[in-house]
């Protein structure tokens, strides 16, 4: 089922993709694309800091496809960007480094995100269940499925996935961080037609 709740998200990223190759070009200044792309990404990461137990399933469908077509109107176009930009000779250097800055922005994202969703999952499930061991709390951090969820009585199973819900919303707020810091880069970037 984890492929599945992420398909809304890799639709939008794939339509996205094309629609940024296809008009980027003819509509001329890359700019706002990004800004488009930042703005869309603050909405849909600040929507879903607002998540709880009783958010229906459609509405993180949305927010997640808002924050594909965010990633993805901007994303991938700044390597068609530099390569107008930037002399033939320096191409493949300046290619070459904005692939492994993104990359690296990635990585550490990632890194922030998931050491944040299981630090703060597993210490508030700790406090809730200071019975279980180091192991048993992280599985009930893997989902409703695990085996160690699945014993819990049933007054107890809604409160681990609130506080599981509660340990995945802090991961919105690092992608909130991040491209509210990339929205006020791209409002100074330049105004200049991708083809002139």
């Amino acid at each position: 089922m984890a492929g599945v709740r992420l398909l809304p998200f890799l639709a939008a990223i794939i339509c996205m993709s094309v629609l940024n190759g296809v008009l980027m070009p003819k509509l001329g200044p890359y700019m706002p694309w990004h800004v488009f792309g930042t703005a869309t990404m603050v909405t849909g990461s600040a929507l879903m800091l607002t998540i709880n137990l009783s958010t229906p399933e459609s509405h993180i469908y949305g927010l997640t496809a808002l924050i594909g077509i965010g990633c993805r109107s901007y994303f991938t176009a700044g390597i068609t960007v530099v390569q107008t930009l930037v002399p033939v000779s320096k191409l493949s250097n300046t290619v070459g480094f904005m692939a492994t800055g993104q990359m690296m922005g990635q990585i550490v994202v990632l890194s922030i995100s998931g050491a944040l969703f299981q630090n703060i999952g597993s210490d508030r499930l700790r406090t809730l269940l200071p019975d279980l061991s180091s192991d048993e709390i992280l599985q009930l951090t893997t989902g409703a499925n695990s085996p160690v969820f699945q014993g819990l009585g049933l007054e107890l199973q809604p409160q681990v996935i609130e506080e599981v819900t509660l340990a995945i919303r802090n991961v919105f707020a690092v992608i909130l961080a991040t491209t509210a810091l990339g929205l006020v880069g791209s409002v100074f970037m330049s105004r200049q037609k991708l083809y002139r």
